[in-house]
């Protein structure tokens, strides 16, 4: 067999890929606030839209393993319940500890996790949301207000995603050599690496 068959090697794949696009990503959010604090409309929307993309692909990636999987997580959890209510219950625990570890977000993030599904049914509807909220800012010529951000993001993102209870895939949904080789072409052989 090739070394592509060998589990270590595509756990190993992901997770270097996972620490580039965190990378990239902290990159991408850089460029964004230097665009909205140059007050550039432009600069701000392609920066807000270009977060967002690699979001995408950091959940296209965790997708390929269940090790990186929220879905592993969450059914995990549910399988301890002995009832429904139960079950649900369980996976609220489940959610608020990787989320807002509390009720309403007493320490928000604090045992956050890089997973699949997760990333794009959570992260990525934060960060639309705060992007939105920036390149309004930079149009009406006004500060990001934060504190007013906290309470939006709260209501409309975070306490709906830690009390749903929808199911996540908790196999793989690609191939992870397939999926790292695409975004090696899209980000380093295409030189779009931001420096």
């Amino acid at each position: 067999g090739t070394v592509g068959a060998v589990k270590a090697y595509r756990f190993d794949l992901v997770d270097v890929g996972r620490e580039f696009l965190t990378q990239e990503f902290a990159r991408r959010q850089l460029a964004l606030a230097l665009a909205a604090g140059a007050k550039n409309l432009s600069a701000t929307q392609q920066a807000a839209a270009s977060l967002l993309d690699v979001i995408d692909d950091f959940d296209a990636l965790l997708s390929t393993d269940a090790n990186f999987m929220f879905g592993r997580w969450r059914t995990e959890a549910r399988s301890w319940g002995s009832s429904a209510q139960e079950s649900d219950w369980l996976e609220f625990n489940a959610r608020n500890q990787v989320t807002l570890w509390g009720p309403t977000g007493e320490i928000v993030d604090y045992a956050t996790k890089a997973w699949g599904g997760l990333a794009r049914s959570y992260f990525k509807p934060r960060w639309a949301l705060l992007t939105q909220r920036v390149v309004e800012a930079v149009q009406q010529g006004k500060a990001f207000d934060q504190q007013a951000f906290d309470k939006e993001v709260l209501q409309q993102v975070e306490l709906p995603w830690q009390n749903a209870t929808d199911p996540y895939p908790d196999t793989p949904e690609a191939d992870a050599i397939k999926v790292a080789t695409s975004l090696y072409h899209k980000y380093v052989a295409a030189g779009t690496v931001l420096v």
